[in-house]
């Protein structure tokens, strides 16, 4: 008889974020490996695991919302296999659950070629996924979306499983009331299509709750060059057609991050803008500000009254220039791949790349007539980052795929006026979570004496080599 068993659970961790998934309102850390999802309660004392659930497929991307309905988070899960999911806890049974699933297949349609990603509307109206080259999947937050929609792609809801084999590997006997919901908002999804293919980044752009959300895309031009362009997202009439904001080159060709942004207005500015963004490039960093349309288009230049024109191309188009560049200094060189917000500090950001580098960025805001200006200093060396989760106090979950996952301390550091000359310290080791990925080769030693020397000494052969 031929078993097959785990010699050992996955330890990479690609994935990192922080809701209140088990109880309302109590944060817990929600981490990604593989095909796992573990669970982690937030103490002083450090992480406690509370929960782990195996997935039959290898996870590509993991997020969570809320709606105003809910008492707590639900969690977004896409598989390589482009299966797409949510957990809930369920507190009956005290297990995690999949609530819904649908397959996100299409003929002709293939992957993301750069990042496959979603976002939630910082207003709780809609989720917004990144998953095939030239399609957004909208997952309506609130009710009376798509009333006015006539002509749109097949709903998801007619590709529901019946089968979850890409769910957790068992379920429990008392479920969830949001089981399998038919009205559910995974199962009133639609897709939208989009223009802008080469999609390096995606982000909602934090205007007012009064205006239609607005998606920040920055995706390469048929020239190669790295460009911003904001969208509306008609969740009414079902289509990301007009443009909100004009397109911007950005300065650094390999921009890649986008940090939306909230500024204090001057009070001498006209119109006085409160949203912008930060875009994060290999070696730069850049702020852009973003003025809402304004109905210029309701009379000319002569004072009189213009009908509003009725063709396509022209609604397509801003009223006028909505984005102003702003401030931009120079960081090291380097490939930075996650950021995270320190909420103890305003206009302060954690910035990763690839080679272990952690950066602390900080906008300066001044009413006293000064622009808003970037500054940035070197937090320390830590294993490579996949993601950036910062928990109060001053700690940070670093998820790692190339080295070991740790949870940091950073250090005591003014971020205040004296954040050009900060004291020098490394961030604190307060855990370590092993980890032996990537492996990229192995072998068996032969050994007679007994299986367990033989599984240590495979293992010590991997740590060892180069």
């Amino acid at each position: 008889m031929l078993y097959l068993a785990h010699a050992l659970l996955p330890a990479s961790t690609r994935h990192a974020l922080k809701c209140d998934f088990v109880q309302p309102n109590v944060l817990s850390l929600v981490l990604g490996k593989h095909s796992q999802i573990e669970v982690y309660a937030i103490q002083p004392q450090g992480l406690k695991l509370l929960h782990q659930s195996t997935v039959f497929d290898v996870i590509e991307h993991i997020n969570s919302y809320k709606k105003l309905t809910d008492s707590t988070a639900t969690l977004l899960v896409l598989t390589t296999d482009l299966n797409l999911f949510t957990l809930r806890f369920c507190p009956k049974s005290a297990t995690i659950i999949t609530t819904a699933s649908v397959s996100l297949h299409q003929i002709g349609a293939r992957p993301a070629d750069y990042i496959q990603t979603s976002i939630v509307d910082p207003h709780g109206r809609c989720v917004i996924l990144h998953a095939l080259n030239g399609f957004l999947h909208v997952i309506p937050l609130i009710t009376g979306c798509l009333s006015k929609s006539k002509h749109l792609d097949p709903v998801l809801s007619k590709r529901k499983k019946t089968n979850i084999s890409s769910g957790l590997s068992t379920q429990p006997q008392n479920l969830h009331p949001d089981h399998h919901n038919p009205d559910g908002e995974l199962y009133r999804s639609f897709q939208l299509r989009l223009n802008e293919v080469n999609v390096h980044a995606l982000h909602f752009a934090p205007l007012s709750p009064n205006l239609p959300p607005t998606l920040l895309i920055v995706y390469s031009n048929h020239l190669g060059d790295r460009v911003l362009r904001g969208r509306k997202i008609d969740l009414q009439a079902g289509n990301c057609e007009e443009e909100l904001l004009r397109s911007y080159n950005c300065r650094d060709p390999v921009t890649g991050l986008i940090i939306p942004i909230s500024m204090t207005p001057r009070a001498e500015d006209p119109d006085p803008t409160t949203a912008g963004a930060i875009l994060i490039g290999e070696e730069s960093a850049e702020l852009v500000r973003f003025a809402p349309p304004q109905a210029t288009s309701a009379t000319n230049g002569k004072g009189k009254t213009r009908a509003p024109s009725s063709t396509a191309s022209q609604r397509r188009q801003p009223t006028e220039p909505s984005v102003m560049p702003g401030d931009a200094i120079k960081l090291p060189l380097g490939a930075y791949t996650c950021f995270c917000k320190i909420d103890d500090v305003p206009s302060s950001w954690l910035l990763g790349d690839l080679y272990g580098n952690l950066i602390l960025l900080s906008l300066k805001q001044s009413t006293a007539g000064r622009e808003p200006s970037l500054s940035y200093h070197h937090i320390g060396h830590v294993p490579s980052p996949e993601a950036l989760v910062y928990i109060p106090h001053r700690y940070v979950f670093l998820a790692s795929h190339y080295g070991d996952s740790q949870l940091l301390k950073l250090p005591s550091v003014d971020l205040g006026p004296h954040l050009e000359n900060p004291a020098c310290d490394q961030p604190q080791v307060i855990t370590t979570f092993s980890n032996l990925a990537p492996i990229s080769d192995f072998c068996v030693i032969e050994d007679r004496k007994s299986l367990i020397n033989q599984m240590s000494l495979a293992v010590e052969l991997i740590v060892m080599a180069p």
